[in-house]
């Protein structure tokens, strides 16, 4: 016989849950916490897009290219001057900050044989000391080709360049031309008794 249980007490025994009940609340409660999941990824995935936005707006503006340089050379006559005649070719490099990258270069010939000459000038406004721009040693003809390195001039101005045996120019100024560096037909040829950078 049984003991009586008081009327306000519930027992149950064990109850068997069904493995198809076990399988479907598993399923159930992956697929809640893959949703989740997914919802956290979007969301997070959202703001990081934003922050990506944000940081390429705030990036500094590129600066534009410069323009690339423009070449060109011009090549003028020396006047006659005695027996030395040659010419004077600029080769320049222009850039857009008014600048010029130039190399002067010089074919004479009726010089002195075996004798130094150089292609000595300067800025027209004095803005610089004068210097050579080429240099060369005469053949046994008196024949040149005075060559030297790059310079940087301002486009704007004009310069001089004179022909002749080093420290001579002030006493016996030989050939020269003067004009603007970097300009087509920007050099001219200086007439004898003229200065070199008068208008």
């Amino acid at each position: 016989m049984r003991p009586e249980q008081p009327a306000d007490v519930i027992s149950a025994g064990p109850r068997r849950v069904s493995s198809r009940a076990a399988w479907l609340t598993a399923v159930v409660l992956l697929a809640a916490a893959l949703s989740g999941a997914i919802i956290v990824a979007v969301h997070y995935r959202g703001e990081a897009a934003a922050a990506h936005r944000q940081l390429r707006s705030a990036r500094a503006p590129v600066p534009p290219r410069p323009a690339p340089p423009t070449l060109s050379s011009d090549t003028t006559a020396l006047p006659p001057s005695g027996t030395l005649a040659g010419e004077v070719t600029v080769f320049a490099a222009r850039s857009s900050a008014g600048l010029a990258q130039v190399i002067v270069t010089a074919r004479i010939s009726g010089g002195r044989p075996h004798s130094q000459y150089e292609l000595f000038g300067g800025d027209c406004a004095g803005n610089a000391a004068d210097h050579a721009w080429a240099i060369a040693v005469t053949d046994a003809g008196g024949s040149a080709a005075l060559t030297g390195h790059g310079w940087t001039v301002a486009v704007s101005h004009e310069y001089y360049l004179v022909v002749g045996t080093p420290g001579m120019y002030h006493e016996h100024p030989g050939p020269a031309v003067h004009g603007q560096f970097g300009l087509a037909r920007g050099l001219s040829a200086v007439q004898a008794g003229v200065a070199p950078c008068a208008p």
